[in-house]
């Protein structure tokens, strides 16, 4: 027998490295005192020696082009520093590490683009100055709404590739009982407590950012393509988070604009966006269409599941909802199909926010599950119970755990769950309809 000898040290697997030991410990919150005494201070809140501040012009149409850009009335306002437009590293939008925005762009990809910025004293006179530039612009007809433009069946775009096994509208005509609705969810926006803000400065050839950002790794990446310089020379600080849900995961245009406006002015800059203008400068979750078929026998055992979707997406946008990422692996079922489709219209940039895939298509579904249950006359839980998959529905792999019966009976004896189901409608408490779902 030999003896044998690794020529490294053995790499434990990412999750045992992630492991933190905090798990069901009542430990603080490290951010947490600073918080709660209102000692945290956020992006905005930074003032360096000679602080400027900043506003941003955004585009008065949602589809175009921009002829000419006015300054000359905004320049003379007193207090004013700099009215920057038409700089080639201007961003059209929301960048991250997967896609980058067109840059120094005159295509207008929807209303509130950004432009311009205008750097003054104080915050009064950045607003007031903003206000006096004028934009000439070639105006076009916008798609304005996803339901009146045509869907791409096979987008180019997004993480989750369709599904489809097996003949499931033959299924669906085959099964016992079928159910087919079709829901929406309308848009969600990413509205968090701290505004989207950076304060930018340079030293030298060297960029430091004080950023509300919540992945600021690929943020120093991202921020050094868009500047054209080595990320090096850049570094990015964010102490404190006032919320994202998920609308900081990517670099906003006020981080790109704060950095440019700072080198232009030699001075630090500071921009915040106000919440309108999050609104429409800040990804947002689309809005969707989700048609759900399910076919079952007369036991409610499921032969056939479809989830069909529509979701909306502006031009340069690369992010596609996954809607159907929660749903997948929760039910039965021999046939089976999860489609995406893609509407392109002249709208801000959708991307992820809180629970992408999962907060809309999970609900989709489970409304589809309920109305079954009714058509069938069967307890909710108990066609959940019934149709838990022993594997993996999409791959057939097992699943190294899965719990879900175990979460399903704890459940329903905290909850109270009762074994017949009152119908929809008939509870009430005075003026009020109860639910139980």
């Amino acid at each position: 027998m030999t003896d044998q000898a690794m020529d490294v040290a053995e790499r434990p697997g990412s999750l045992v490295r992630a492991e933190q030991g905090l798990l069901g410990r009542p430990i603080d919150r490290i951010d947490g005192p600073a918080k709660v005494t209102g000692t945290a201070t956020y992006a905005f809140e930074h003032a360096p020696a000679g602080v400027a501040v900043a506003a941003i012009v955004g585009a008065p149409v949602a589809a175009g082009r921009v002829i000419r850009i006015d300054t000359a009335a905004a320049e003379a306002l007193p207090g004013v520093l700099a009215v920057i437009a038409g700089d080639p590293r201007m961003p059209a939008g929301q960048a991250n590490s997967r896609a980058m925005p067109e840059q120094g762009t005159t295509r207008i990809f929807h209303y509130g683009q950004p432009l311009a910025i205008v750097v003054a004293e104080d915050q009064a006179t950045a607003n007031d100055a903003a206000r006096l530039v004028r934009v000439e612009v070639d105006a076009t007809a916008p798609r304005a709404d996803p339901r009146g433009q045509p869907v791409e069946a096979k987008p180019g775009i997004g993480f989750l590739p369709p599904v489809e096994i097996g003949d499931v509208d033959a299924a669906l005509d085959r099964a016992t009982v079928t159910i087919d609705r079709t829901y929406t969810t309308p848009v969600h926006f990413p509205a968090a407590l701290e505004p989207h803000a950076t304060t930018a400065w340079w030293e030298g050839d060297r960029l430091t950012l004080r950023i509300s950002n919540q992945v600021i790794g690929a943020a120093r990446k991202t921020i050094a393509k868009a500047l054209g310089i080595d990320a090096d020379r850049v570094r990015v600080l964010a102490p404190f988070v006032g919320g994202g849900f998920g609308g900081k995961t990517g670099v906003g245009t006020e981080a790109i604009l704060a950095a440019i406006a700072a080198e232009h002015v030699g001075r630090p800059v500071k921009v915040a966006l106000p919440r309108r203008q999050v609104a429409y400068m800040v990804h947002h979750r689309s809005d969707t269409v989700q048609r759900i078929r399910i076919g079952a026998d007369a036991q409610g055992r499921i032969a056939a599941m479809a989830h069909d979707s529509v979701v909306h997406q502006n031009d340069q946008g690369a992010f596609l909802e996954p809607v159907p990422f929660g749903t997948l692996p929760l039910y039965a079922g021999a046939a089976r199909r999860f489609t995406t489709g893609l509407v392109r219209v002249d709208l801000p940039e959708t991307g992820a926010v809180r629970a992408p895939g999962e907060a809309v298509g999970t609900f989709a579904v489970e409304c589809g599950m309920d109305e079954l249950a009714e058509e069938l006359g069967i307890n909710p839980l108990d066609l959940r119970r019934l149709n838990e998959p022993a594997a993996d529905p999409t791959s057939g792999k097992p699943f190294s755990t899965r719990r879900m019966l175990d979460c399903y009976d704890e459940g329903a004896r905290r909850f109270g769950w009762p074994a017949t189901l009152p119908a929809p409608g008939s509870v009430r408490e005075g003026e009020w309809l109860i639910g139980i779902g």
